[in-house]
């Protein structure tokens, strides 16, 4: 028989009943087993050292795995397009134009061009550099960022700073060949005119002197006036050829180098400090379901 003729039952007087000399429990013990919160409370504060422990363990052993991770370091240039200004356009017309030609420029930071010969100034596969760069206009403006992503903090930086100065010869190499193509195109289709011109001109200045009011007269003005339209209809496409040669040239502009890079991943630091969180609220909920058991467990 327990001493002092208290009950055998070590819940009964947490439960509130009587204890061995009939009064009702309403110490601490009591207090917990009829408030659950407080009761979770009692378990997690006796298991605060095997909780702590283990947050310690994990959170360790999750910075020490991050930390033989290979990192991941990014870096970033920007590349500014303005497109050719026109006669008669305004500022809002340029503007527009070299957002739209930014756009369309930025899919191209990653063309086989480009990454082949940045490739083959940085030394690695061109299969690497590819997956490692990346490229997009910022706010939809005029502004394209290249950014790239290596292992080490100056490969990043060479790589984007790499792809930017490539990819601004592409474009402008693209842009002559395109001018230089207009240009044939041009010259072909003006062959003919200039034939016409020529022709004129020698017929004109193969003609005798005419007198006034006789046909001989009237042949060359018309002539002459054949030759005004033609030259006329010349100027007119030369000038449409330029504007068109000049649009195809706009201004690709690199106003600072690739920033420093930055390390993403990984971050051991942060790692730990989730893993340490999640530990606990693992362990405190282990805990309890733990202690729940031992009570059914004890309960008559």
């Amino acid at each position: 028989m327990p001493p002092f003729g208290r009950s055998a039952d070590p819940w009964q007087a947490v439960d509130g009943g009587p204890d061995g000399d009939g009064h009702i429990g309403t110490g601490v013990a009591g207090d917990r087993a009829t408030d659950g919160e407080v009761s979770r409370l009692g378990v997690l504060w006796r298991a605060k050292f095997a909780i702590a422990g283990a947050t310690v363990v994990v959170g360790a052993l999750v910075y020490v795995a991050s930390s033989l991770m290979t990192p991941v370091y990014s870096s970033s240039t920007t590349i500014v397009v303005t497109a050719a200004s026109t006669p008669g356009g305004s500022a809002q017309d340029v503007a527009l134009a070299s957002n739209d030609l930014a756009a369309q420029d930025a899919q191209l930071v990653t063309a086989d061009a480009v990454i082949s010969a940045a490739a083959a100034q940085l030394h690695v596969s061109g299969s690497t550099l590819s997956s490692h760069v990346s490229a997009g206009t910022v706010n939809a403006q005029n502004v394209i960022q290249v950014t790239a992503q290596s292992s080490g903090r100056a490969a990043a930086q060479q790589w984007a700073d790499a792809i930017a100065r490539d990819f601004q010869a592409y474009l402008v190499m693209r842009a002559q060949a395109n001018s230089q193509a207009l240009r044939n195109a041009v010259d072909q289709q003006a062959a003919p005119l200039d034939q016409q011109i020529a022709q004129l001109q020698s017929d004109i200045a193969k003609a005798p002197p005419a007198a006034p009011g006789t046909e001989a007269l009237s042949t060359v003005q018309s002539m002459e006036g054949q030759l005004t339209q033609l030259m006329a209809s010349r100027a007119t496409l030369e000038e449409n050829t330029a504007l068109a040669i000049a649009s195809q040239n706009p201004n690709i502009s690199i106003p600072t180098a690739a920033g420093t890079a930055t390390k993403l991943d990984p971050r051991p630091s942060l790692y730990a400090l989730v893993a340490m969180i999640l530990t606990v609220l693992v362990g405190s909920q282990i805990a309890i379901v733990l202690a729940r058991r031992r009570q059914g467990q004890d309960q008559p």
